[in-house]
């Protein structure tokens, strides 16, 4: 009896080791997909860490990579499914925060971009991407405004950025402000002369024949 019950607790121990994974089986299954995405091949890229995301369903380096790789396939449901696993673990986390702005962005959700970069300027005020992607969600809602204090505030801090020059160039044209448009449009050209931003604006500048 004493064997039985010394037997039984090391073959529980057993059963729950094995069910882990190694460090060099985790880092293969990471090298694997980092590989794949290389490839351009993305579900393969995301299936490369099911043993990960089996043994760990709750990983945030795993679900985090999931939701780049569906972000990446154009399977957005999917993306936000991945991303919120990964919130749960470091709800500030930044990068997730990013991931999300990607995924309603390529949605077109702008109301819930600008949500997003709302709720990520609560932690990051000054975060680049979060600011140029509210300026953008505010600006398609029609709220040119207080698109531009946003494109304003950081243009003022990154002058040299032409991603927020061309950004509040467009919203200088929603406002018919052609003379300042025109003047961002210089700005970049000096620059960055093939910028393609620039290019598109500027071709919305021209009458159409």
């Amino acid at each position: 009896m004493k064997l039985k019950y010394l037997i039984l607790p090391l073959l529980f121990i057993s059963m729950v080791m094995s069910a882990e994974l190694t460090s060099a089986q985790i880092r293969k299954a990471y090298y694997n997909s980092y590989e794949l995405e290389k490839q351009q091949r993305y579900a393969d890229a995301s299936k490369a860490l099911d043993a990960v995301v089996q043994t760990y369903p709750q990983s945030y380096t795993a679900n985090y990579r999931r939701g780049w790789l569906a972000y990446l396939s154009g399977n957005y449901a999917e993306a936000k499914k991945y991303y919120a696993v990964a919130l749960t673990q470091y709800p500030a986390s930044i990068e997730v925060r990013k991931g999300l702005v990607l995924v309603d962005a390529a949605r077109r959700s702008w109301k819930e971009v600008e949500q997003q970069c709302r709720t990520g300027r609560t932690t990051d005020y000054y975060n680049l991407d979060f600011a140029y992607w509210q300026a953008v969600a505010l600006r398609v809602q029609g709220q040119v405004d207080a698109a531009s204090k946003v494109a304003e505030e950081i243009t003022v801090l990154y002058p040299t950025n032409t991603s927020f020059l061309a950004e509040l160039a467009r919203i200088r044209l929603a406002q018919n402000k052609k003379d300042q448009v025109n003047a961002l449009l210089e700005s970049i050209y000096v620059l960055d002369p093939y910028n393609q931003e620039a290019v598109a604006i500027q071709k919305q500048m021209t009458p159409t024949k």
